[in-house]
């Protein structure tokens, strides 16, 4: 695939769903002068504890032949990009898809020096840069990725799903948001609030095809575009 292809056309994927693994904003080197810090909320005594604690946790769950996605904010104060690149070379994973989010630290620096939208940060070892908005065939599963929860997403008339990030398990305080979550739609929040040890493909798509596909706009199935 062309890396402009990303902007119309799905990514597609094949292979083990146990070995495909997603998570949102690690905001990694996020370390705000807040009461209760990002990390402190997570369980963690500091910005580098956490640092180490998601490494470990994701490489408990992953292998060198692992596809990753992850969903944007993924690291803080990295002006160089040097962060990102130690934080990635220490991840195990064949490719990861990597979102921008709002917060894109070390993601702006690093696609500079990318070839088109890839970076190899060693060997056989690729970092993916994709838009915000990603779509997906994952074993035939229609999937849109997005940093930003999305009320209305392509195909959800057919069934296909929402993974996102950016709402820090927050979404359910509003009124709309908590009609959102109840609503049964096909959705899942990767952030790492919710997920401390990143969740497989295979896990969200057990917790998926619990739920009928829901729409929320004028199309249904037989108008929407499946991708």
């Amino acid at each position: 695939m062309h890396w402009k292809e990303l902007f119309y056309s799905p990514v597609k994927i094949q292979g083990d769903e146990k070995n495909i693994l997603i998570i949102g904003c690690v905001h990694d080197g996020h370390d705000p002068n807040w009461p209760i810090p990002i990390w402190k909320d997570r369980g963690y005594n500091s910005a580098a504890e956490f640092t180490e604690g998601f490494i470990s946790n994701w490489n408990s769950k992953a292998n060198d032949n692992t596809i990753g996605f992850f969903l944007g904010d993924n690291c803080f104060n990295d002006p160089r990009g040097d962060r990102f690149k130690n934080l990635f070379s220490r991840l195990k994973f064949k490719d990861a898809y990597c979102l921008a989010g709002n917060h894109y630290s070390g993601y702006r620096q690093v696609l500079e020096e990318a070839t088109d939208n890839i970076y190899e940060i060693s060997p056989g070892k690729r970092i993916i840069f994709t838009p915000n908005y990603l779509e997906a065939w994952i074993n035939k599963q229609a999937v849109v990725l997005s940093h930003y929860p999305l009320l209305s997403w392509n195909g959800q008339a057919r069934g296909s799903y929402q993974i996102h990030a950016h709402t820090h398990s927050n979404l359910g305080r509003s009124v709309l948001g908590k009609a959102f979550i109840e609503s049964g739609a096909r959705v899942y929040e990767a952030s790492v609030e919710l997920n401390p040890f990143p969740p497989s493909f295979a896990e969200i798509r057990a917790l998926m095809e619990r739920k009928p596909p829901v729409s929320f706009d004028h199309h249904d199935s037989n108008t929407q575009n499946p991708f």
